[in-house]
């Protein structure tokens, strides 16, 4: 009779030892990050063990912030998905997957979207690489800056917008060097059109944006002091005002994009212009 008490007593402190042991194990799991394992290792300590009602309390806590956690990584996902940014979206799935892995209709939009990412990444490579060959810097942006949005963690993305930023500065500094001579000579319309050339590739440059606004108000000042029976004087005649600095230029241009910005409705850049 006094072994096998003795036995009763060694196989209880040897259970409670086990449950101490699961109960520590969980909190272990948990600091690591796996969430599923410390769970799990809390769900099996029977309701006999002194270490259940901790147990409880720490799987009432955790399943609560699970749930919360999953809801806030989905609802991120459908957001970036909405927004095309599918990349992100594919993230936050995978996320909600961590935390749960027995979501089958996660997984299953998780692998859809996944697909997708790259059938689409595949489609603006393609657009990418037939604007350059057509010498299309402005089509070659927009697909750039359609694979930044779908992808923007993906490293061989970041390389080719450098890549298409680095050609179009070139091109923009090009084109603002045409325009200055043509503005320094007189040539309005020569000046005009180049300037155009360079909002078309960059539509914030100040420069460019500054000039038309000088080149917009001259043509204004001189239709005004024109009189209806003298013919208007020739365009290639009309030198910029000799006070125009190249800092009143770019301040003109700062100016006028800010208006823009708050047509636009955004407030921040339009106070960062001013």
């Amino acid at each position: 009779m006094p072994r096998l008490r003795s036995a009763l007593c060694c196989a209880l402190l040897l259970s409670l030892a086990g449950c101490a042991g699961a109960y520590l194990r969980g909190e272990r799991l948990y600091s690591q990050g796996d969430v599923a394992g410390a769970l799990s290792a809390w769900r099996d300590i029977p309701p006999s063990s002194a270490e259940y009602p901790r147990a409880k309390l720490r799987l009432e806590t955790i399943e609560r912030e699970l749930a919360s956690s999953l809801a806030r990584y989905e609802k991120r996902a459908a957001f970036f998905e909405d927004e095309g940014r599918l990349s992100e979206a594919v993230l936050y799935y995978r996320l909600a997957l961590k935390l749960d892995p027995d979501r089958p209709q996660t997984l299953a939009r998780t692998q859809s979207l996944y697909r997708e990412l790259r059938a689409r990444e595949a489609e603006e490579r393609a657009n990418l690489s037939a604007a350059l060959a057509a010498g299309s810097l402005r089509e070659a942006n927009e697909a750039v800056k359609r694979l930044q949005r779908l992808d923007p963690f993906d490293p061989a993305i970041q390389i080719e917008l450098r890549q298409v930023r680095a050609e179009t500065g070139a091109q923009v500094l090009r084109f603002l060097e045409d325009g200055k001579r043509a503005y320094a000579a007189g040539d309005r319309d020569g000046a005009r059109v180049a300037f155009e050339r360079v909002l078309a590739l960059d539509a914030e440059n100040e420069a460019a944006l500054g000039y038309l606004s000088y080149i917009k108000r001259d043509d204004a000042q001189v239709a005004d002091q024109a009189k209806p029976a003298e013919p208007r004087q020739p365009r290639a005649a009309r030198l910029p005002p000799p006070s125009v600095s190249s800092e009143e230029i770019i301040a003109e241009g700062r100016f006028r994009s800010g208006q823009t910005a708050e047509e636009m409705g955004d407030p921040y850049r339009a106070i960062r212009e001013y």
